[in-house]
């Protein structure tokens, strides 16, 4: 696994089992954002099957990639109301949102309170939404100043509106 990612790596590395993920982890960076950093990694059953739950510093990613295909579910880790773990050798998860409840059984009891501590511990970092009205006021600005032409303030206003 020395091709990987060195976030994904060490993650890896502290799975207790990884017998039927290297696929998945192996695809993983491709799933990932820009700047986003995996911190846990683990085996569960979701969805009809086993896959990989993984939680970085932005989400908690479901993500199963097996010769039926790739299938991935994931929640903003803002949006965790609460999350339950229910131990025993093999526990579950269970993950509310405002909307939805996600859950995963046969997790290893190890990464399953890794994942449940992280999960509660440390909520995900604000993602700073973008401010379009202020930009659209310095946008007219810029026009009313005849540094941008008529055209250009709708192409870029049209631009910004569509951030919405």
């Amino acid at each position: 696994m020395s091709d990987l990612r060195s976030d994904i790596a060490a993650a890896a590395a502290r799975m207790p089992r990884r017998f039927g993920a290297n696929r998945a982890i192996h695809n993983l960076a491709e799933q990932l954002l820009d700047g986003e950093t995996v911190e846990a990694l683990a085996l569960g059953s979701w969805g009809g099957g086993t896959g990989l739950v993984v939680v970085t510093d932005h989400r908690l990613l479901l993500l199963r990639d097996d010769v039926k295909g790739q299938r991935v579910e994931d929640v903003q880790r803002r949006d965790i109301a609460s999350v339950e773990w229910a131990t025993g050798t093999f526990g579950g998860l269970s993950v509310h949102t405002n909307s939805n409840k996600l859950r995963v059984r046969a997790m290893h009891d190890k990464a399953g309170r890794e994942i449940a501590d992280l999960l509660r511990s440390r909520p995900a970092p604000a993602v700073q939404e973008p401010d379009v009205l202020g930009q659209l006021a310095k946008l007219g600005a810029l026009r009313d100043a005849g540094v941008l032409s008529e055209e250009e303030f709708a192409a870029k206003k049209a631009e910004l509106l569509e951030r919405l």
